[in-house]
């Protein structure tokens, strides 16, 4: 099976400033470079990061308009903040599960490394 694929660290509001208020036309316009992207390239799945709660919300309705799927894959792991979510092609895949990947450094810091995603192939009927 062949994939397309798309990462875009959106860092409209990373977590650091998640207390500000959410730039309304940016997120409009990062809804509408995603459309076009994902139309125009035939994308299959788009990784996003520096993913606030509220653009996920706005991004999550462009998946849904599109026909597909949209994960939240973030979470805290002690300080560490992982802000990353995925729109994906529910006609191709299904979602089995996720699982944060991280690394401890020498100095006993923990550092985020990304999720890992576990998806399964949709079969269609010939």
């Amino acid at each position: 099976m062949e994939l397309n694929l798309c990462w875009w660290n959106i860092g409209i509001s990373p977590p650091t400033k998640s207390k500000q208020n959410v730039k309304t036309e940016k997120v409009g316009l990062a809804k509408k470079y995603l459309e076009e992207l994902i139309i125009k390239k035939t994308l299959d799945i788009i990784a996003l990061s520096e993913v606030s709660e509220n653009e996920g919300y706005a991004f999550k309705q462009l998946a849904t308009q599109l026909k597909m799927g949209y994960i939240d894959l973030s979470g805290k792991i002690g300080r560490i903040i992982i802000d990353i979510s995925l729109i994906y092609q529910m006609n191709k895949l299904e979602f089995i599960s996720s699982k944060f990947l991280t690394k401890l450094q020498p100095d006993n810091r923990m550092v985020r490394v990304g999720v890992a995603v576990v998806f399964k192939e949709i079969e269609h009927q010939k």
